[in-house]
């Protein structure tokens, strides 16, 4: 049950003892990755380990997924690429919002496959996963599943900010002596 909606099923609006534990399987509240957050590709693997449910990607789709930035607001994740677009290659921003199901779900790209569901699930505070499957096909085809670990990484902006105080500092202690 959804915390949201058990509150409008009890009569002082708290939410019962046995809802305590809803963000843990709620992916959008439970996602806890920020602007400063980096995504670095692990493996891919098939669901329930078939191999042939995750096609070969091209070169220029495997080196787009290695890396991401992630940059979030409340309603939205976006993943740049690392990689360095050239005339061959081009990475598309991989934009999530939040599904009616409480999902991120992304309408940006199928990454060249016939998939038409592409969401991520983050499942611990170091690590999630990006689904891509082909949900509206029985055999599907695609059913494909890539784990990325989470990591942290400093911003230009907060860089440039540190070093403009350490030079700041430097000068004032300068003039002081």
């Amino acid at each position: 049950m959804e915390a949201e909606s058990s509150k409008s099923y009890s009569i002082d609006g708290s939410v019962p003892t046995w809802c305590s534990d809803y963000l843990k399987f709620n992916p959008a509240a439970s996602t806890t990755l920020t602007s400063s957050s980096v995504l670095t590709y692990v493996k891919q693997a098939g669901w329930e380990n078939d191999v042939y449910l995750c096609p070969s990607f091209d070169a220029c789709t495997n080196n787009c997924r290695k890396e991401y930035s992630v940059e979030k607001t409340t309603t939205q994740v976006t993943l740049t690429s690392t990689f360095t677009d050239t005339t061959d290659c081009v990475c598309d921003k991989v934009v999530f919002t939040i599904s009616n199901d409480d999902e991120w779900v992304s309408a940006s790209t199928n990454f060249g496959t016939v998939a038409d569901t592409v969401l991520f699930w983050q499942y611990s505070a170091g690590a999630l996963d990006i689904n891509v499957w082909q949900d509206n096909a029985d055999p599907k085809t695609v059913d494909c599943v890539w784990e990325y670990s989470i990591g942290t990484s400093s911003s230009p902006a907060a860089t440039l900010t540190g070093l403009l105080g350490l030079i700041s500092a430097s000068m004032v202690a300068f003039v002081l002596v």
